[in-house]
């Protein structure tokens, strides 16, 4: 309730260049997570006993000294790759985020930018809680970490890094929603009342995710879950599906069949990935 309090605010700006400001927080915040992983990794300093229950009571929270762990769980490869896909899903923002570019020219520049950096921040991050924790890692790695005035610091830091990235994710669904609106009711996009509508709408939207995150507080269960169902289907999915419709004619065999290998694939992964998260949120409840 807190962070819809403070959030709100950010949520009703409809300029996001302004809001860029507030994303290069967020920014901030994931490089600290990566700079107090590392060094609480390097300095060995306990690590958060409550998240290290039998029989994995020997996790070290150290790099240089690693827990010891099972080299791999072949049953939680699905759930694992739908969480992993939950940061590379960025495709509904993308449109919005070239059109308040100054310099719409280094678009492509900067995607692939980004995407390298959060492939190596994510590389960096999965392998030191592997080292660090172990079996013992928990869906939120700060879990993991001690007490030491460092290690609290960087989770206060994390806090504030959803509070920067909500607006800027549900910036294209609250625009579609308030044009849907507007139309409906046969109201100028331009108009005074167009203001109270965008308020009113994005407020709506802002109460429907905080009752979601009240009913399902498992952070595993609704990343695993979003990350095999929709990240599989916008990544995968959906792209090879629509490219083969756009361009069939003019594709050779062996891209249509490998598009259409990939639509397979991505169906699959979907339905193995929903199930598997939602199996391991059970058997943890049991």
């Amino acid at each position: 309730t807190l962070s819809f309090v403070i959030f709100m605010p950010l949520w009703w700006l409809r300029n996001l260049g302004l809001l860029s400001y507030f994303s290069a927080l967020g920014a901030f915040a994931a490089a600290s997570l990566f700079v107090g992983v590392a060094a609480s990794g390097l300095a060995g300093w306990e690590p958060n006993q409550a998240y290290c229950p039998a029989p994995y009571t020997s996790c070290t929270g150290s790099i240089i000294h690693p827990s010891p762990t099972e080299m791999a769980r072949w049953d939680a490869i699905p759930s694992v790759v739908g969480l992993g896909m939950v940061g590379f899903v960025g495709h509904a923002i993308f449109p919005t985020i070239r059109n308040d570019m100054k310099d719409r020219r280094q678009y492509n520049t900067a995607i692939n930018v980004s995407y390298a950096i959060a492939t190596g921040v994510y590389l960096g991050i999965a392998t030191a809680g592997y080292l660090m924790f172990g079996q013992a890692c928990q869906e939120e790695i700060t879990l993991n970490l001690g007490v030491s005035p460092f290690s609290q610091l960087t989770v206060w830091i994390i806090v504030i890094n959803p509070l920067t990235k909500f607006p800027l994710s549900m910036a294209p669904i609250g625009l579609g929603c308030e044009q849907a609106a507007l139309s409906v009711l046969g109201l100028d996009s331009k108009g005074p009342l167009s203001l109270v509508v965008s308020l009113i709408v994005r407020t709506v939207l802002a109460l429907a995710a905080l009752a979601i995150v009240s009913a399902v507080p498992s952070f595993g269960l609704v990343m695993g879950v979003i990350g095999a169902t929709c990240s599989f289907s916008l990544a995968v999915t959906l792209p090879s599906l629509f490219y083969l419709r756009i361009s069939s004619n003019t594709l050779s065999w062996p891209s249509r069949a490998f598009y259409t290998l990939l639509v397979a694939l991505g169906v699959v992964g979907a339905v193995l990935g929903t199930l598997s998260a939602i199996q391991r949120h059970l058997s943890k409840d049991l």
